[in-house]
């Protein structure tokens, strides 16, 4: 729900934009008169019974070329577009996937991996060298299982970057972790304890973070979506 207000404000400040940007164009606005005074010709043509469908049709284009030409509006259906199909992935999703990145020691072995921007990350189907975890996707949901996975003794790297979406990531206890989590809107929730993030950033470390000699650095950044860790 808070998700919804908050994507509700952002309409409607860029509807607002849109039609300040409108209105200071003189040509933007005469178009844009001419349109609502067609549309309105026509409505009440047909209230009285005539054949109006002309005016209604050409005031209906009028309206919408001036309201195509403005970036507003195009980031508007953008991020409807976005917000409404993610919410529809999360009503059909009824079983989430996890990628479970199943390793073992790692050497020199590069590897790559294309990365969908729509729709939840599939990782691990194979079992393949570690190597750091580079995510950047538009939406959808990202679970990744860590438990499989032989970390070298180093600091190892998890960056997640996308627009919509939940993550959730599953460490094991004897892996040192930070995580570094920065959105509009979101939680954090660590181990059932669960933190809002509001247009900021959050950084949590273990306690013994330092004294492992294995280290897991996680790096996430969303517009909205939550973020859960499991530690096992």
């Amino acid at each position: 729900m808070r998700n919804f207000r908050i994507f509700l404000v952002i309409e409607g400040i860029l509807i607002f934009m849109s039609l300040l940007t409108i209105l200071h164009n003189k040509s933007f606005s005469a178009f844009f008169v001419i349109g609502f005074i067609l549309l309105y010709l026509g409505y009440r043509g047909l209230k009285r019974g005539h054949s109006s469908s002309f005016l209604m049709i050409i005031g209906s284009l009028v309206l919408l070329l001036t309201l195509v030409t403005n970036i507003f509006i195009w980031l508007a259906v953008i991020i409807a577009f976005l917000y409404f199909a993610n919410e529809q992935k999360e009503r059909m999703l009824t079983e989430k996937k996890i990628c479970i990145i199943e390793t073992v020691a790692p050497d020199k072995t590069v590897h790559n991996q294309l990365i969908p921007w729509f729709g939840n990350v599939e990782i691990g189907k194979e079992t393949f060298q570690w190597d750091d975890i580079n995510i950047v996707q538009v939406a959808g949901d990202t679970i990744i299982d860590l438990e499989n996975t032989i970390l070298p003794k180093e600091d190892n790297i998890v960056l997640i970057r996308k627009a919509f979406g939940k993550t959730r990531i599953i460490v094991p206890s004897n892996i040192g972790m930070k995580i570094e989590y920065a959105t509009l809107s979101g939680n954090l929730k660590i181990n059932q304890v669960s933190e809002p993030v509001a247009n900021g950033i959050i950084t949590r470390y273990d306690a013994n973070y330092y004294e492992n000699s294995k280290h897991i650095k996680i790096y996430v950044n969303s517009i909205l979506g939550d973020v859960e860790v499991i530690r096992t």
